[in-house]
């Protein structure tokens, strides 16, 4: 028996604020006073109570240090809690890392003994259970993880970076992590090559949880071959907002990403899930146009997940103007992550056809099996795997 929800239908806020400060390094006074600033966001009938028990869900993708920007900057961690026991709130920290666990990440970035010490729980998101939605998007039920369930306020902590898929991770998507590592993939190959319905699983989960406020760490983000082993980019700003939609939209704009590319904003304003027009939107604190770099690098050049075709001409032509993934063999040390993961199981070990080198074995892929979900790119340690088009493919499209 699934557990029930009856979220808004629409939970657009008319004219959402979305507070930006420029804050360039990770100091605890311009942290602590940002999120003050945000906290005060939260209307009246969402304020955190004494006694509440609260989710603070940061990106703990996997466990790397800190200063790779893989993870939600542990001082905007830290401080949100103690933000949070001041108010009198019981803390748990949770996530679902693509590998390792919730606490592995903690220890990586220092949180993990600051946490124990302020009485705060660290839980790894492990069994799931189905959920039942009411007046859904497109998904009736949702699997999800047991342990994010039955608090009665979520904060919701991202990380400015870069997705093959998404081209950008930011607050919306952030809320993935709710769903158990395991069933990730498999959400991806429900979805196969339709995006939009993907996109909408995001929003789905997103409008379930309904995090009474959302930030996005964006001092130190990351460009390139991102979510997990792009290269740390100081944008030296935070944002938040009780919207995520909005704040979706508004940190988009810092990197000058295209509305109709950023899906989280562009599909949640249509499915009312937020608000995404930007004349819409309050924007409160430091003025964006100071704050935006031009020169941001993405993980390709979009748009997301596929090359400017229709369908008909993708089904004619086959398979070769798509964004796929893309190994290097002298790059990866065989750990066998990306086969681990892979939903549609198109990766597996063979012999290795260089007598040069040191390995016996190398990864494969079926190309006409894969479903372009870039799992194994998220998950490689050693940053082996790109996405890449055909020479032919970037000559017509770009």
């Amino acid at each position: 028996m699934g557990i029930s929800q009856t979220p808004n239908p629409d939970l657009r806020i008319p004219n959402p604020e979305v507070l930006i400060q420029k804050i360039p390094e990770y100091r605890e006074p311009e942290i602590r006073a940002f999120l003050e600033a945000a906290f005060a966001l939260i209307p009246p009938d969402k304020k955190i109570r004494s006694g509440d028990k609260v989710l603070v869900k940061p990106n703990f993708l996997s466990a790397k240090p800190a200063e790779s920007a893989v993870t939600t900057h542990p001082l905007v961690i830290l401080e949100t809690c103690k933000l949070l026991l001041d108010l009198g709130a019981r803390v748990t920290i949770g996530d679902s890392p693509s590998r390792g666990s919730a606490q592995m990440a903690c220890g990586k970035i220092g949180v993990l003994d600051p946490a124990k010490k302020l009485g705060i729980e660290i839980v790894n998101f492990a069994k799931p259970a189905t959920v039942e939605v009411k007046d859904p998007i497109r998904y009736r039920k949702l699997e999800l993880a047991q342990e994010a369930l039955g608090f009665e306020r979520v904060i919701n902590l991202a990380k400015f970076k870069t997705h093959d898929l998404f081209l950008l991770t930011l607050a919306v998507k952030n809320m993935f992590g709710c769903v158990v590592g395991k069933r990730k993939p498999l959400y991806h190959l429900e979805a196969e090559h339709n995006l939009k319905s993907f996109a909408e699983l995001m929003l789905e989960i997103y409008r379930y949880f309904s995090p009474v406020l959302s930030v996005i760490d964006a001092v130190v983000a990351m460009e390139g071959n991102g979510p997990n082993n792009g290269d740390p980019r100081k944008l030296g700003a935070m944002l938040a907002s009780t919207d995520a939609v909005a704040l979706d939209r508004v940190a988009g704009e810092l990197v000058n990403f295209p509305f109709d590319y950023n899906l989280m904003a562009s599909l949640g304003t249509e499915r009312g899930v937020g608000q995404g027009n930007l004349d819409r939107i309050k924007i409160s604190g430091a003025d964006l146009a100071g704050l935006r770099v031009k020169d941001f690098k993405l993980s390709h050049s979009g748009p997301p997940a596929s090359g400017k075709i229709t369908p008909v001409a993708k089904w004619i032509i086959g398979d070769w103007a798509t964004w796929k993934p893309v190994f290097d063999h002298n790059q990866c040390t065989r750990c066998g992550a990306c086969i681990e993961i892979c939903p549609a199981k198109v990766l597996s070990f063979a012999p290795e056809p260089n007598p040069s080198s040191k390995y016996k074995q190398r990864v494969e892929i079926k190309r006409k099996h894969c479903i372009h979900c870039f799992c194994c790119q998220e998950v490689c340690p050693e940053g082996a795997i790109k996405s890449e088009r055909s020479w032919l493919a970037r000559k017509l499209l770009g």
